[in-house]
């Protein structure tokens, strides 16, 4: 999932179906890595303007929800920002910034309304050539429910998912609740807050996990697929807490790129708490739970 991962149960008896639950985190990124060229995804992406790809359900669901969900955000989670993300995490690498003239080609294919999915057949087509999808919002959102869910069915009373800032909970800490600490964005080595859960998904995007610094400027992965570039939405850092992996893994995607309202109007909707850290070190938090 291209970060360290850890599940930790709490009694020894468990520690086969762990065991287990990690085979099911490499089978699911064998199917969703945009960098295998095995996986299904990498197909999606090599057919883009060509053919239609049949996909196993787990890719067919997460891209349908995914969809779904980019509707619902306004277009700020985009699993079809393909194009965009390969150009910015080039850059991470180099270290110099993307010509603009590649960022206005890219503009040109990250519409989500060309991502066509045939329920029937149960393929996806991409439909312009270059088209790219990426499911680095989401993937690990929806492997945490997947792992949770299958240690849940193996009768683990008590363990912890963590996808590096995308964390699932089970179970209850001996009558208690789970307190998860927040990283504070401009030491990530300490926290700046606690969140008391249940059994939660708790899940953090900030722009202090990948970036680069060109010319004083900080460039960070969280890409505005509206404007080509990272966004400038003034968070340092958005997490949210729900019961829904997958949504809270997009939603903290698309609430570090929102305005106010529509973070306010999801989070009611959706029963989460959401926490927001700005860049002048005020912190928002909304709690609907």
């Amino acid at each position: 999932m291209g970060t360290n991962t850890t599940i930790t149960v709490y009694s020894r008896r468990d520690r086969k179906a762990a065991d287990e639950a990690f085979s099911l985190l490499y089978e699911l990124e064998r199917k969703i890595s945009a960098t295998d060229p095995g996986s299904e995804i990498s197909r999606i992406n090599m057919a883009a303007g060509m053919e239609e790809v049949e996909v196993s359900d787990d890719v067919f669901f997460l891209i349908e929800r995914s969809l779904e969900l980019c509707d619902r955000t306004g277009g700020l989670f985009n699993p079809a920002i393909g194009a965009l993300s390969q150009i910015w995490s080039s850059a991470r690498e180099s270290k110099l910034l993307p010509e603009r003239e590649r960022i206005e080609e890219a503009l040109e294919l990250v519409d989500s309304k060309d991502v066509i999915l045939d329920y029937e057949k149960r393929t996806i087509m991409l439909r312009k050539k270059g088209m790219s999808i990426d499911l680095g919002g989401a993937g690990k959102g929806y492997a945490s429910m997947v792992a949770r869910d299958y240690l849940r069915e193996r009768g683990v009373e008590r363990a912890v998912v963590n996808l590096g800032g995308n964390v699932a909970l089970l179970g209850a800490m001996e009558g208690r609740k789970w307190r998860i600490g927040i990283s504070d964005p401009t030491d990530p080595s300490s926290c700046f807050s606690v969140a008391e859960c249940d059994e939660d998904f708790v899940v953090t995007s900030g722009s202090y996990q990948r970036y680069f610094d060109y010319d004083g400027v900080r460039y960070h992965h969280i890409i505005d697929s509206s404007t080509g570039y990272p966004s400038e939405s003034g968070f340092l850092s958005a997490t949210v807490i729900g019961d829904d992996g997958l949504e809270a893994d997009a939603f903290a995607t698309a609430f570090f790129m929102a305005d106010y309202p529509l973070i306010e109007d999801i989070a009611k909707e959706k029963n989460l708490i959401v926490i927001l850290y700005r860049e002048d070190g005020e912190v928002i938090e909304i709690d609907y739970r």
